[in-house]
């Protein structure tokens, strides 16, 4: 099942001035009802030393449990892509979750390389990041309190998390996502991670979410993506497929196409929606049927 003209959310935009204080592994920004914190640590995945950003409502309720929205970021960019250019962090105030932005390399694809030892971002996200949030922050630690969103690069990686750990996401989304990787075989250094495609095919179906799409007949994850129809790279291509795919295989989801490009402005625009998806996942609600 698929729902393509399900209602669109109102963004919530604010203008907030903001206020830098170090601390040790640490960097925290003070808006209006939303802190932001850069933590690093050490990544036993890697090896090393990663970091990520974290908005949390400000002031954090006592006694209370928050979901978490881990928020992937594309290609080429970084952990602090989402917090500086858009206003997701200020679309926070007013929400019941903590947003988690981590760190996926400009290349990492959020997979475990064979080939490169220091690209294993699918265990970096979904083990070590998860693991020093919930040893850090009030989170909640169920798979109905955890989703995971992101763009290009970072929507694949959402999803793709999504159908390899069903038991750590109740709740996935895509915006602009390449969501089939076997159809860019040349593209964006994946063949540095994945080796040359002819003679290591079946390594990139295993990481590509259109040949994981069998599993979501059984995880149970929520599903959201969308796309941009001016999109140049290939997204709607696979966006299409891919909707294609689990409409036949009977999984419900929710797929839609707006005016748009690969482009931070659509990011911007769409990203609320995504907010309000897995919002109501959290708060148990079947944001299908609404």
């Amino acid at each position: 099942m698929k729902i393509q003209n399900a209602p669109r959310f109102l963004p919530r935009l604010l203008k907030m001035s903001a206020l830098l204080i170090p601390l040790m592994g640490m960097t925290t920004l003070l808006h209006a009802g939303v802190t932001t914190k850069t933590i690093t640590f050490k990544s036993q995945a890697l090896d090393a030393v990663t970091t990520y950003v974290a908005a949390l409502p400000d002031p954090l309720e006592p006694n209370h449990k928050y979901p978490v929205l881990y928020l992937l970021h594309g290609a080429t960019g970084s952990y602090a892509d989402w917090s500086t250019k858009t206003t997701v962090t200020q679309l926070l105030d007013g929400r019941d979750m903590i947003i988690v932005m981590p760190d996926g390399s400009a290349f990492g694809w959020y997979i475990d390389s064979k080939l490169k030892p220091q690209s294993q971002y699918d265990t970096a996200v979904s083990r070590d990041v998860v693991r020093d949030v919930e040893q850090r922050f009030p989170v909640r630690t169920d798979r109905a309190g955890r989703g995971i969103c992101g763009l290009s690069m970072g929507g694949h990686g959402a999803l793709s998390l999504a159908a390899k750990h069903p038991e750590e996401y109740g709740s996935a989304s895509s915006l602009s996502g390449i969501l089939d990787i076997t159809d860019h075989p040349k593209n964006w250094q994946l063949p540095l991670i994945l080796g040359d495609q002819n003679t290591s095919l079946q390594d990139w179906k295993a990481n590509s979410v259109y040949y994981l799409a069998n599993r979501f007949t059984t995880a149970n994850v929520a599903l959201l993506f969308d796309t941009g129809t001016a999109d140049k790279t290939g997204a709607v291509r696979d966006n299409r497929r891919l909707d294609e795919k689990l409409t036949n295989l009977d999984v419900p989801h929710i797929y839609r196409e707006f005016p748009g490009a690969h482009t931070w402005s659509y990011w911007s625009e769409h990203i609320p929606e995504h907010l309000d998806f897995h919002q109501a996942v959290f708060d148990g609600k079947d944001p299908l049927k609404q």
